[in-house]
């Protein structure tokens, strides 16, 4: 089954719709979007640690 999956030839998608497309704007929007939620999630996992470290009283705030 995997093997006939991986031979299939792709007809209704393409490899990189992305950055394949007629459109010149949406390259931008997936690379600004890809940057949003990459930035929040790296803002978040900021986040958490600082919170986990003020738990545990690593930080002190005066």
């Amino acid at each position: 089954m995997t093997f006939s999956i991986l031979l299939t030839p792709l007809v209704l998608h393409p490899r990189n719709p992305a950055f394949q497309d007629g459109s010149g704007l949406i390259p931008y929007f997936f690379v600004g979007f890809f940057l949003l939620f990459l930035s929040y999630a790296v803002w978040l996992v900021w986040s958490i640690s600082q919170w986990l470290q003020e738990d545990m009283g690593g930080v002190e705030n005066g």
